[in-house]
């Protein structure tokens, strides 16, 4: 009998990202919402999910905030949709991956496992960090998973500095970073918004826009950037033609220097990917700062891994700290990197050692889905 691909799911506070294990690419990418209804969701039918859920204009609800599941009725109604309208599957011919950020609680894996098995039947599965998928995305590029290295993901909603030993989140040194990738999206959103004449409901679209095709790092003196820089003029965006000013490079600045944007943050992300490294065990230290994995749309801006990279060595520089050498792990698979990692790791052969089963899941209960190891004990 053929064995069917497992299912990839990665739910994001703002994307989700779906597919099957062997894609480099996700087959789908969507919000991760649904409509608001008054009736119980899992009897109303009329609910939309995904783009047509925002595009209805309808009051929408995001299942997850910064990164943690919230509303598992949401979350529940918007998997039904991912597996019945969006890949067209029978379940329980299938084994499922799915992702989780940083400290989540055993509490959640549980419940997902019972949505997995209970409500959806599925055949199998496995719940990976999605810092370690982040890594792994990088073997599409070789063919051995990399199982050590520091991962900063700036997700729509939320970012963390993760470092991955051997395979374990090294959860003492979790760092949360304050900005994400929306911040950045507002931010370039004020400023269109003060200049040009835009009207409300396509303010928020062409500053996306305006950020995916147009926003860049600075790899200098902000002073001189704003010297140098050369608006560009008369863009037609979403039917509206507007300049391009100096929001292309200020925007990206608040990463590496928060105080542009907030006064209660003032640490950059070099500062806090620094910050990180210096709480992980001493003779790991020198492999993580040479293996900093990208990981989130945010982090395929124009120059961001180049800058990012130069102002971690300054850090390091300034603190003598000698015979570092930084290296930012820079691939095309950044903004999809969690759901391509996890795409490869369930196509490898050791998945079917690892993923929990129906099977066991029966026999033990939820208890057995509280941890995800990546070797067969």
């Amino acid at each position: 009998m053929l064995k069917l691909p497992a299912v990839v799911c990665d739910h994001g506070t703002g994307f989700t990202k779906l597919g099957f294990a062997g894609q480099q690419l996700p087959s789908f990418m969507f919000p991760t919402c649904v409509t608001k209804s008054a009736n119980s969701f899992l009897s109303d039918l009329t609910y939309k999910s995904g783009q047509d859920a925002v595009d209805s204009g309808q009051n929408l609800i995001y299942p997850l905030q910064n990164g943690i599941i919230q509303n598992w009725d949401a979350l529940q109604q918007l998997q039904f949709d991912c597996f019945n309208k969006f890949l067209h599957i029978t379940p329980q011919e299938h084994e499922i991956i799915l992702t989780e950020p940083p400290m989540n609680a055993p509490e959640n894996r549980e419940r997902l496992s019972e949505i997995m098995f209970e409500s959806f039947n599925f055949k199998g599965m496995f719940i990976g960090a999605q810092a370690l998928f982040a890594i792994f995305s990088k073997a599409w590029d070789k063919s051995n998973l990399e199982q050590t290295g520091i991962c900063l993901d700036i997700g729509d909603g939320v970012s963390h500095v993760i470092p991955v030993y051997e395979g374990y989140v090294m959860q003492h040194a979790v760092q949360s970073v304050p900005i994400a990738g929306k911040a950045i999206t507002q931010f370039v959103q004020d400023m269109l918004s003060r200049r040009e004449k835009i009207q409300t409901d396509l303010q928020q679209k062409i500053a996306k826009i305006v950020k995916e095709k147009y926003c860049y790092c600075a790899n200098q003196a902000l002073a001189m950037e704003f010297m140098d820089f050369q608006p560009i003029n008369n863009q037609n965006i979403c039917g509206v033609n507007i300049d391009i000013g100096q929001e292309a490079f200020i925007a990206p600045e608040i990463f590496f220097d928060p105080s542009i944007y907030s006064k209660i943050h003032d640490q950059s992300i070099a500062q806090i990917v620094f910050n990180s490294i210096q709480h992980c065990p001493i003779d790991c230290r020198k492999t993580m700062y040479e293996n900093i994995y990208l990981s989130g749309g945010s982090t395929i801006l124009k120059g961001f891994s180049q800058r990012l990279q130069n102002d971690i060595q300054a850090i390091v520089d300034s603190k003598n700290l000698r015979g570092i050498t930084v290296n930012v792990k820079s691939h095309s698979l950044q903004r999809t990197a969690v759901f391509s990692g996890a795409s490869i790791f369930g196509s490898k052969p050791e998945f079917k050692d690892v993923v929990l089963s129906k099977q066991r899941y029966d026999e033990e209960g939820k208890n057995s889905a509280r941890e995800f190891p990546l070797a067969k004990k």
